[in-house]
């Protein structure tokens, strides 16, 4: 209740304080949808730190994470009166979701830049009949879509730039093909063996062994059937890994987890899903076993084999509205599998699906210094 009234407070305030308080050139607030030090924003910050720019903050919603990050970073907690005055000040937000991801509200002439949290893979906004109902629901009440709040959206590629015109209505001139900060990372640890080989020990213990990561989407269905999915699939990683002497990390929804034996995990099936950093599971996997998620369009930068499990391909298609792309003509040249003996056969032979050169048709190499090109931030104008 106290942070309702907080949060709204705020916003009645904003524009009635932008009157006196001055815009200041380059001033910067960064957030993440899950208010967590993660992601884009994270990437794009970081970069600008590392180039030394001033006066930019990174908005966390939790204050264990604040105390955590503030003596190494400049972070600041979301619901604070001096966050508040910052907002007053910023000529740009970085988020991945929407503007509320940094503060309630913003004067007018800052600049929203959205930085995204994917390529776009399911149909979304205006192309999916569940995002459908919240938009209609908003138009009748006459209130503003978030997509009509942002000045700028970044994709991964400009093969991806469509997905984006059609599901959010955005004019072209908005839509900016920079590649994703988050696959800086990759692209510059790709060959980096000391650093992969130190992750895969510091998160697996081993790294001699082929490491196996499974990243499912999260799916909205009764929570009977994504036990059995699950379990299922856990009793196959338990037999491969003895019998293989694979290791496999098992990241999934947060919600989805309860669902599974504690039992099914071991030193050789291990539990990632609180594991936040997803750019180093990335790095550190041999091969990554995912489905309708574009987890897999990052992780093709690292050229490595990957397993897109569909078992419920017409279920999920449904309930989503549909994709982007045609699973088996686009992404040829990946392991695809319907059935868990298909799953476990693809495994067996995975090093035949790396599939090089993929990558470089959704992905976009120095995401972070294309972005602020694109939006005409100069790093030379540090803030006094």
């Amino acid at each position: 209740m106290k942070r309702t009234l907080k949060k709204y407070t705020f916003k009645l305030l904003t524009p009635f304080f932008s009157v006196f308080i001055k815009k200041r050139k380059n001033f910067s607030l960064f957030g993440n949808g899950y208010g967590k030090f993660s992601d884009n924003s994270k990437y794009l910050f970081l970069y600008l730190l590392k180039n030394k720019q001033k006066n930019i903050f990174y908005v966390l919603d939790s204050k264990e994470e604040y105390q955590k990050l503030k003596h190494i970073y400049p972070v600041i907690y979301k619901n604070s009166i001096s966050t508040f005055f910052k907002v007053l000040r910023s000529e740009y937000f970085f988020f991945t979701h929407n503007i509320n991801d940094v503060f309630y509200g913003k004067r007018k002439s800052t600049i929203a830049v959205n930085l995204f949290h994917g390529s776009g893979i399911k149909k979304m906004g205006f192309d999916s009949e569940v995002d459908l109902k919240w938009i209609v629901r908003m138009k009748k009440l006459g209130l503003k879509l978030p997509y009509d709040k942002w000045d700028f959206l970044s994709t991964a590629h400009e093969n991806c730039n469509f997905i984006f015109k059609s599901s959010t209505h955005i004019c072209d001139e908005k839509i900016i093909a920079t590649g994703l900060p988050r696959n800086d990372y990759l692209f510059d640890n790709k060959y980096n063996t000391e650093k992969i080989n130190k992750l895969k020990i510091n998160i697996f213990g081993e790294k001699n062994k082929k490491i196996i990561l499974y990243a499912p989407t999260f799916r909205d269905y009764e929570s009977g059937e994504i036990k059995d999915i699950l379990n299922n699939i856990m009793r196959l990683f338990k037999d491969m890994s003895i019998s293989n002497n694979f290791i496999f990390g098992v990241r999934l929804h947060p919600k989805d987890v309860s669902l599974i034996d504690k039992r099914a995990f071991s030193t050789h099936v291990i539990n990632l899903t609180n594991y936040n950093v997803l750019e180093e599971l990335l790095l550190s996997a041999d091969v990554l076993i995912t489905d309708y998620s574009s987890i897999f369009l990052d992780y093709s930068i690292l050229e490595r084999p990957v397993l897109l499990y569909i078992h419920d391909f017409l279920k999920y298609q449904k309930v989503r509205g549909g994709f982007y792309f045609d699973f088996k003509n686009d992404f040829k040249g990946y392991g695809i599998s319907e059935t868990l003996n298909e799953l476990e056969n693809n495994l067996l032979k995975a090093q035949t699906f790396t599939n090089p050169n993929f990558y470089k048709k959704y992905n976009t190499k120095n995401a972070s210094s294309n972005i602020l090109n694109a939006i005409g931030f100069n790093l030379s104008k540090n803030n006094i």
